[in-house]
This record gives structure tokens, sequence and C-alpha cells, in this order.
């Protein structure tokens, strides 16, 4: 009788080990928070797209709003700062061209990711940024994240602008109320529409 539970049990806790990791197998990874910065369009030029969140994407272009005069040097690396062996994804330069394909060679779940312009004459400016990991939850336009989406969230979204607030990657997203894939003044705007239902969120 022993034996016999034993068994069962061992088979049990196979069943459950093979489950979960069938499970964690299934979980979609993908690109989010995509924002680009004043005089940068940074966009996901693959994967499957919803909402802002653009599953299994691992190509993307940056164009720059004002064509060099100079060598231009782009480079993607995980977190910020200097590029180093073990952060940098991407790297490039051209003198002429004004749009970059960046095809990082690894992205991680859960990290932040961000793309950097540089020239002989010019340090490295943060250009764009996005975050890798599973779709987070939101609800679009809960900028503050209370569980309702009204005049303050609006207001949240215009603190974050000038920096009076600061957003978790979660709350990029749901503030980026016309997922235009940045968070500005239009996105305040979007909210206050949706309250008068003016706007509507699909």
């Amino acid at each position: 009788m022993k034996r016999k539970i034993t068994a069962l049990f061992l088979a049990a806790l196979t069943l459950l080990t093979l489950s979960t990791a069938a499970l964690a197998e299934n979980t979609a990874l993908g690109a989010y928070n995509v924002q680009s910065k004043t005089g940068y369009t940074f966009r996901v030029e693959n994967g499957t797209a919803d909402g802002g969140f653009y599953e299994n994407a691992d190509t993307f272009t940056l164009t720059l709003k004002t064509a060099p005069a100079e060598q231009t040097l782009v480079y993607l690396v995980e977190g910020s700062g200097v590029p180093t062996e073990q952060n940098l994804q991407y790297i490039d330069q051209s003198g002429t061209d004004t749009t970059f394909t960046l095809k990082p060679k690894g992205l991680e779940a859960d990290k932040t990711y961000r793309v950097y312009v540089s020239t002989a004459s010019k340090e490295p400016t943060e250009a764009a940024s996005f975050s890798y990991g599973e779709k987070p939850t939101y609800k679009r336009g809960d900028a503050n994240n209370d569980g309702r989406i009204d005049a303050s969230d609006a207001v949240s979204v215009l603190q974050y602008i000038v920096s009076k607030v600061e957003y978790t990657e979660t709350q990029k997203l749901a503030a980026d109320a016309n997922q235009d894939q940045r968070v500005d003044a239009s996105d305040a705007v979007a909210i206050l529409q949706y309250i008068v239902g003016k706007y509507t969120f699909d």
C-alpha cells in the first residue's frame, strides 16, 4: 500500500513539474513601452502587435529626423550608459544614413533597452528605449493605476511629462492612451476625451 501511495505521489509530482515547464515555455515575450525621444522615430518592425505589446519582436528601426553632417554611431544596450561586452546588443555607424535597422543579438525578459546616438562632435544621446518581457497587465488610460479612468489620470500624465511623478513600465503603457509610443500631452487630451465619450480605447 505504501508503495502505491509513493508511486502515485511521484507520478503527481512529475505531472505537476511537466505542466509548470510547459506553461513556462508558452509564455509569450515581446517588446513594450516603446519610446522615441525628440528628434528620432523608433519603431518595432516585426512581431505580433497587441496594443502597445509586440510579441516576439526582434527588429527595430531608428530614424534620425535630420540628416547627419558627420559619421553617426548608433548602439543599443541593456540598461543604460557606456556600452560594454556584457550589455551591448547592437552597434552600427554611417556617414549618410538617417535610418538604422537594429537587430539585437539577444533580448532577455524583464530588461529595459536603450538606443544611443553619437557623433565625433556630440556625446552619446538617448534616442529611444523599450522594455522586453511578458505582456504587462494594465488598463489603458489608467495612468495613476487606481482602477478608474478619470481626470486624475490626465493630471498624472501631465505631472509625468514635467517629471513631478515617476512611472513604472506598466504605468507608461497605461498612460500612452493614444498608443503613439510616447507619453505626452496628447495622451492627457485622449483621456479627457474618453471621459466625456469623444474617444474610445479599443
